[in-house]
């Protein structure tokens, strides 16, 4: 009977150790991380569906006009913006990419599916009983970064993104209610030097997560690939942050200007960023600690059954 005892004790502890995805911090973050990957999918087929095509010069040039004559008075007449505040917005996230096929092949078309194949490599079920599918899709995963960057050095080149002094913006000005305060007008000038240092922790992520798969350290892959989502998915954060928070509210309070906007695009990632990254490392103190108490639990199971089986066998 204590052998038996030894062996359903042994069973038990067995289970739980196998259970350890079934931590509640970490299924709230795997949610939380899934559901930004289905926020980008939704924003690229339902706000960007024409940015791909837009890149790659299939539409006409003589549409462009009515495209960002209907986006601004869309998104003007939701957060309440002036003409000029809400073309601005629409030329800053959508028309800008007119004839940018370079930027679409490299950067728009490969951010979906890169956002796309996290949840299936963060399930854990699908990790332990799916590998070859798990290690095709992290091959894919690992090369998509690449193209990612590459896709963002052209951006950041041809000075595309979202900023107050943009080529693309010439001539257009929105309306200003207040003066800012001092901290959001110092985001503005270093929204460049955060956008280059978030692109290369992207990148270092992404290094140091292949090494140690290489070296089958897959701990120590496991915490980088954390840390490499989570660079990346402040993107989709920050855009949930911008459409919620900082253009329903401070339109309204400030106004909204090129430089107005350009710090909400500041704030808006200044948060986002850091809310990814402490979930991340929230995320892996919680499965060393998991694994550190299965690992005493195996170690006082072991203890056990050598107790149990002395006792029973012994002289």
């Amino acid at each position: 009977p204590s052998v038996l005892l030894a062996m359903a004790v042994a069973t038990l502890d067995t289970k739980k150790d196998d259970r350890l995805d079934g931590d509640r911090v970490l299924l709230g973050l795997y949610c939380l991380s899934c559901s930004l990957s289905a926020f980008q999918l939704y924003w690229f087929n339902r706000n960007q569906r024409l940015v791909p095509r837009i890149s790659m010069g299939q539409v006409p040039a003589s549409h462009l006009q009515p495209i960002e004559d209907a986006i601004a008075r869309g998104v003007g007449g939701y957060f309440g913006m002036s003409a000029g505040g809400g073309k601005f917005f629409a030329r800053g996230f959508i028309t800008k990419y007119y004839n940018q096929t370079f930027v679409g092949l490299t950067h728009i078309l490969v951010a979906p599916l890169w956002s796309a194949i996290v949840p299936f490599q963060l399930h854990p079920h699908l990790r332990s009983n799916f590998r070859r599918l798990h290690r095709i899709l992290g091959s894919l995963f690992f090369s998509l970064p690449a193209s990612l960057m590459v896709g963002l050095a052209a951006i950041m080149r041809k000075r595309l993104h979202v900023h107050a002094s943009a080529s693309y913006a010439i001539g257009i000005e929105g309306h200003q209610w207040r003066a800012l305060p001092h901290l959001l007008r110092r985001l503005v000038p270093i929204m460049d030097p955060f956008l280059f240092l978030s692109a290369a922790w992207f990148s270092y992520t992404l290094f140091r997560s292949w090494i140690a798969v290489k070296r089958r350290r897959f701990a120590e892959h496991e915490a980088w690939v954390l840390r490499h989502i989570a660079s990346g998915q402040w993107i989709s954060l920050m855009r949930i942050v911008q459409g919620s928070l900082a253009m329903p509210i401070m339109v309204q309070m400030f106004g909204d200007t090129k430089y107005i906007q350009s710090a909400f695009f500041g704030l808006s990632g200044l948060m986002s960023w850091s809310a990814c990254i402490a979930g991340a490392e929230l995320a892996i103190m919680r499965v060393r600690s998991n694994r550190i108490a299965a690992q005493a639990r195996n170690a006082r199971r072991q203890k056990f059954l050598e107790t149990t089986t002395d006792q029973n066998f012994g002289p």
